[in-house]
């Protein structure tokens, strides 16, 4: 009897609305926090089975023509697939998809021409920050999310980091959300690491979902450095700020004790990373610098920016850059730590196969993260789209409106 194992896939049998016994439906799990459902009949179609959480057993056919046609079913119904935490569709970008992982900026992999290398390895996130840049969160306005497989992820990272050839290159996983609901993130870890010119890895991460085991098994993965992301240290106005009740600071500090006290003998590095919103977390940054200088911790202060598509509370008014270096100059002088990170070395960027301002002739291949909006792809780069519709799908014309890093940006000309 053949038996197909897979590692990021779990099946479920659904229950009938009743509850009197088994349903129509199977539920796929991706990933952990990812689901679509192939039918019961499509499956009996192929020969009688037996499912386990990680396998599917067939009975009374060969094991190729088995893993055919289960196959084709799984690739029928991921196009189906949604994130489980919002219930929003999601797009799964592996090897076989014919998306590149360069080109977007909220998926893949991001190269400024630097030392830092940003991996995105999804999207979404489990909190509901009032100053999100990107919109994240469960009341967020996107529409669409993305999650990448692993391998795919990896061997595009070395193929970018075979041509940089630096060996003083920082990957930071970065994505447009929290990390650390991307459930192959420790051995993410491990793999960018093991790339030889990989100097340094660092998630940032909102923290929510660190655990004590989480910390180690991210640190014997090879994990060099942490920034948490913690904008207040007081109960009340850390929930207000993180936009839900669910957050718990508390939880949280005792995380970064763990991780800072001296019995780990530690190697991984704690990066406290509040954004300063003036008006809402004022006297909360000074503490956060009293208390990292106390703990033996970094503190990397950053500065509260608006943005058009971003989530901007009312009645705050963003610094200008000199007046926040200025206010870091002096939170230097009263904590006695420097709040300040240093910044990358330069290095040889991907050439940029189009310019802003061309038109191109590509195929809209999936859906963007907002109404209207799709993904393209020319010359092995991803493009974001504008005004596009609903022709997913099609060849389209295209004009590049955004062509800067790596990172393209274009609208639809019917």
């Amino acid at each position: 009897m053949p038996k197909l194992e897979f590692e990021n896939l779990e099946f479920r049998e659904l229950e009938d609305k009743a509850g009197k016994g088994k349903g129509e439906r199977i539920e796929v799990t991706l990933l952990k926090n990812f689901f679509f459902y192939i039918g019961k009949k499509d499956m009996e179609k192929i020969g009688d089975h037996t499912i386990g959480r990680n396998f599917i057993e067939f009975k009374g056919i060969d094991e190729k023509k088995a893993a055919g046609r289960f196959n084709l079913l799984i690739s029928e119904g991921i196009k189906s697939l949604k994130n489980r935490l919002n219930s929003k569709p999601a797009v799964y970008i592996h090897r076989n998809s014919g998306i590149p992982l360069i080109g977007s900026l909220f998926f893949g992999i991001v190269d400024r021409g630097s030392t830092i290398v940003e991996v995105k390895p999804l999207t979404s996130c489990n909190l509901n920050c009032i100053f999100c840049s990107v919109d994240e969160g469960i009341s967020g306005r996107k529409e669409t999310d993305f999650v990448v497989e692993e391998e795919y992820l990896v061997d595009e990272l070395r193929k970018l980091l075979e041509f940089k050839k630096s060996t003083e290159i920082e990957v930071f996983i970065n994505p447009h959300g929290e990390p650390l609901l991307y459930a192959d993130i420790v051995k993410l870890v491990k793999d960018i690491k093991e790339i030889k010119y990989v100097k340094k890895v660092a998630i940032i991460t909102n923290g929510a979902l660190l655990t004590e085991k989480l910390v180690d098994d991210l640190e014997k993965a090879g994990l060099d450095q942490l920034n948490l992301s913690v904008n207040s240290l007081d109960d009340r106005n850390s929930r207000i700020i993180a936009g839900t009740k669910e957050y718990d600071i508390t939880k949280i500090k005792k995380i970064m004790e763990y991780i800072t006290s001296k019995e780990r003998r530690r190697k991984l590095s704690l990066v406290v990373a509040p954004v300063w919103v003036p008006g809402v977390n004022d006297k909360d940054i000074k503490e956060i610098a009293e208390y990292c200088n106390k703990a033996g911790c970094s503190t990397g202060i950053q500065k509260y920016v608006r943005h058009k598509k971003g989530r901007n509370p009312q009645n705050v008014e963003e610094m200008d850059w000199p007046g926040f270096f200025r206010e870091l100059e002096q939170l230097e002088g009263e904590t006695g730590k420097g709040p300040l990170i240093k910044g990358p070395g330069k290095t040889p960027e991907l050439p940029r196969p189009f310019r802003t301002g061309e038109i191109v002739k590509a195929k809209l291949v999936c859906p963007g993260r907002l109404s209207n909006e799709g993904i393209a792809v020319f010359r092995q780069r991803a493009i974001t789209v504008y005004g596009c519709g609903s022709r997913i799908g099609e060849p389209v014309n295209i004009k590049l409106i955004k062509s800067k890093n790596n990172i393209f940006f274009g609208k639809c000309l019917g």
